[in-house]
């Protein structure tokens, strides 16, 4: 029979950054802990079971949503609900905005984080494709220097990030959306609130004369960790953007796929999904930007 309580750990509470970063020096085996939304669960079925926890909950100074320098910044511990609420997250990446709404229920989504989210890196999570489609980045703190990461380069594998081990993801920055961009984000799930089985996020720049100046289609839960899907994406750029095109292009989504079989799919049904929604993703960003130009 599985357990169902965490093994004994310490604990402590960070009232700063710094002295996060100094717990995690000090004992070798620790996790950082926000929302506990993913890590709870994975402690309490012995999945992990990790000898010291270190609370960042508590450090206001992670908490935060504002554009700086022509982007929009997310502080660590903005839950999902505050990102899915902000105006200025709404007006100025609806992508982003539409992502953290569909996480799982209101319950995980006022508790969870966006850092604690992306650190955890599941496959199937909603923030991995966004930030991939977005081109955004990753701004981690430890041993006394800053580091920028960009999302290509922090999504390494299942559950593994570029963090090091007393390292800590403390902001997310991804771009102001333009003027003649367009965006979706779009998911298939058995039933609410589960995990993806396949999700899908896409960014189009479209510019004079209809030609496609930027395609970015990222997929999730259909590898290791999300990626891009540049077969698509080559063929939707320096063409003019129609129906027809999203459908040539969506048929080659599966492209450098290589998904799991497991209760929500198997690796082909995974593949077949992988086209239908993005194709559903590309139409529904194409749709988008019509909307914007039209007000």
């Amino acid at each position: 029979m599985p357990t169902f309580t965490p093994a004994a750990f310490d604990y402590y509470s960070a009232k700063s950054l710094d002295e996060a970063i100094r717990l995690l020096r000090e004992h070798d085996d620790a996790k950082l802990i926000a929302g506990g939304q993913s890590l709870l669960a994975m402690m309490k079925l012995r999945l992990i079971e990790p000898k010291v926890l270190v609370d960042i909950s508590k450090i206001p100074a992670l908490d935060y949503l504002k554009e700086r320098d022509g982007q929009l910044v997310i502080g660590a511990l903005a839950t999902h609900q505050a990102i899915h609420d902000s105006e200025l997250v709404r007006s100025k990446c609806p992508l982003l905005s539409e992502a953290a709404g569909r996480i799982a229920d209101m319950q995980i989504r006022n508790r969870g984080t966006i850092g604690g989210s992306i650190s955890h890196a599941d496959p199937s999570a909603d923030y991995l494709p966004v930030l991939l489609a977005l081109e955004g980045s990753i701004v981690a703190e430890g041993a006394g220097k800053e580091m920028v990461i960009g999302a290509k380069d922090f999504f390494v594998d299942t559950f593994t990030t570029a963090l090091g081990p007393a390292e800590v993801a403390k902001e997310v920055c991804v771009p102001i959306i333009a003027a003649n961009e367009g965006q979706a984000y779009v998911k298939f799930i058995r039933r609410e609130a589960e995990f993806a089985t396949v999700n899908v996020a896409v960014r189009l720049i479209v510019g004079r004369g209809g030609l496609v100046e930027k395609a970015r289609v990222a997929l999730g839960a259909v590898a290791n960790t999300a990626i891009r899907a540049t077969a698509v994406e080559e063929i939707l750029e320096g063409k003019k953007i129609s129906e027809d095109l999203i459908s040539k292009a969506s048929k080659v989504a599966d492209q450098g796929t290589d998904p799991p079989s497991d209760i929500r799919g198997s690796a082909a049904y995974r593949k077949h999904l992988a086209k239908v929604w993005a194709k559903r993703a590309l139409l529904r960003a194409f749709a988008n930007l019509e909307a914007r130009r039209d007000r």
